[in-house]
């Protein structure tokens, strides 16, 4: 079974760790890119800690559209939200 190339370290694996290049010109590993999109998800809580829709169903929605904008503004990702990767599931 394959996985994806941030959960493998096998040299054998093949799938490629593909390094991100960070604006400033810097490469970033894979797992320092994993934790930049958790430190955007901690942000997020944060900035909507006074939501009123918050632990209501579809604020998921909600939260990822605000990592999405955090990660796109503060560090320059274009990251895709599980509902972007995924059109067919409904997320609540």
């Amino acid at each position: 079974m394959l996985k994806p190339a941030f959960m493998t370290n096998d040299p054998e694996s093949n799938v490629k760790t593909v390094p991100y290049t960070s604006p400033d010109g810097t490469e970033v590993g894979a797992n320092e890119l994993g934790e930049t999109i958790e430190a955007a998800r901690k942000e997020a809580y944060l900035q909507l800690a006074h939501h009123p829709g918050r632990d209501q169903d579809g604020f998921c929605h909600i939260l990822w559209d605000t990592q999405k904008h955090i990660l796109k503004s503060k560090y320059h990702i274009d990251w895709k939200t599980p509902a972007e990767l995924n059109p067919g599931i409904m997320y609540d």
